[in-house]
């Protein structure tokens, strides 16, 4: 299945002097990241062979590879999306990926093999570390397929049983943050805008809450939150009991498929919308962490999604207003 990214190509050719500048600013922090992450903690699995740093596709002709999923489930999905260059390249190609992430990147890629740390089979020629990638296989703005094409293929699937799409609008919701880099929440029962938003789009849309919490604390603390926005904004945001947002990736990609939109803060949800296809937008502060920062008016990872900032640090509620026009125009 491909997408047509029409948004994402034309924003791209009416800024793409800036487009071109942001992602060559982002190549640069990227590799100064790269060095980073070699020094404190890429090796490669007891007997395994590493590849040579300055490694080339071309370098691993008829090998057999394994990559080492990087930094948490978000970070995987989005390096997942240079993994059908990988595989051109090479004999095979095994991916070592978070637990969590196993389940759904075998239903996405069955003919792969995802695997966790004790299962690494012995027969492998290299190793490479999933961030490589980039470097390799989306070194300029250029060697993104849809911006050549204007079509983007999704590469996650999310297999969803009995109910489909709605006629009325379904917007997935996350909106906190538990860790990484600080000031990435824009808080339901702190943020102002979400008033106008939910005053705007209240009536023409359903909302589902995507937002995860680790603990019995944190869950209690999403369900409090859904419960002040009912009686603070007049709407109901759904919860689906039978989905573990932070364990089951099978249920919530299913989750997110059937969505229409989402709007999120920069978390496993939006990468999880992104690579499924679903178009949304994703709430970012005025200083996003560097992978967000390689476009400035598009997704350049994921082109069905809008990259929306603060205008000044701080400043949820100018995203928030951007994103309700938007809303109201495609509702």
């Amino acid at each position: 299945m491909t997408i047509t990214c029409t948004d994402a190509v034309d924003l791209l050719g009416r800024f793409r002097h800036d487009e071109v500048a942001a992602y060559d600013a982002y190549m640069r922090t990227y590799r100064d990241n790269e060095q980073r992450r070699d020094k404190e903690h890429r090796s490669a699995p007891a007997g395994l062979v590493r590849a040579a740093l300055d490694w080339t596709p071309q370098d691993l002709t008829g090998r057999r590879v394994l990559v080492v999923g990087e930094n948490g489930p978000g970070d995987e999905i989005l390096t997942l999306g240079c993994v059908e260059d990988l595989r051109v390249c090479c004999k095979e190609v095994v991916w070592q990926c978070s637990p969590k992430l196993q389940p759904l990147l075998r239903q996405s890629f069955p003919d792969m093999r995802f695997i966790s740390a004790p299962e690494i089979p012995r027969s492998l020629d290299l190793v490479v570390h999933a961030w490589q990638l980039i470097g390799r296989f989306r070194p300029s703005l250029e060697s993104f397929a849809w911006t050549a094409s204007g079509l983007f293929s999704p590469y996650l699937h999310g297999k969803q049983p009995g109910r489909g799409k709605t006629s009325t609008p379904r917007i997935g919701l996350a909106w906190h943050s538990e860790g990484g880099k600080p000031g990435k929440s824009c808080d339901l029962d702190r943020v102002r805008g979400w008033a106008a938003f939910f005053g705007a789009l209240g009536k023409r849309a359903q909302f589902v809450s995507l937002q995860h919490g680790e603990t019995s604390e944190a869950l209690q603390t999403v369900q409090d939150t859904i419960e002040a926005a009912r009686d603070r904004y007049g709407v109901a945001i759904e919860e689906d009991p039978h989905v573990d947002t932070f364990n089951d990736f099978c249920g919530l990609a299913a989750q997110v498929a059937g969505l229409d939109c989402v709007v999120s803060i920069s978390t496993t949800v939006v990468h999880l919308a992104g690579a499924l296809g679903v178009p949304g937008w994703v709430l970012l502060p005025d200083d996003p962490i560097p992978h967000w920062q390689a476009g400035q008016h598009v997704c350049v990872w994921y082109p069905t999604l809008h990259p929306v900032r603060h205008e000044k640090a701080g400043d949820w509620d100018s995203a928030l207003a951007s994103i309700t026009q938007d809303l109201e125009v495609v509702l």
